[in-house]
């Protein structure tokens, strides 16, 4: 495996696995290959890093992490919203 990568923090892996699977799959479709990248633990401070090794991913996984970060937001946001309105809170999947 090279040393040359890239590390992109991200704080929170929520929602990242979903957009990661949709390039994944977009790829694929596409005939071409997956990222190359994994995901570490960020060495320099809160959360992760995903080290991106094939320089032609960067780009394409920076825009993936700002797509999960949004999403994570806006489904935040939403809980609040719902909270503020009365609505009960969904049942999150892993709690049974």
């Amino acid at each position: 495996m090279s040393d040359n990568y890239q590390d992109l923090p991200i704080e929170n892996l929520t929602y990242l696995d979903g957009w990661l699977n949709l390039a994944y799959e977009r790829r694929r479709r596409q005939g071409l290959p997956g990222l190359d990248a994994s995901v570490r633990p960020n060495p320099n401070g809160p959360g992760v890093v995903v080290r991106v090794y094939s320089p032609a991913d960067v780009d394409e996984t920076r825009a993936l992490i700002a797509a999960a970060q949004d999403t994570r937001q806006r489904a935040i946001e939403n809980r609040a919203a719902r909270a503020v309105e009365g609505e009960p809170a969904p049942t999150p999947r892993w709690a049974g």
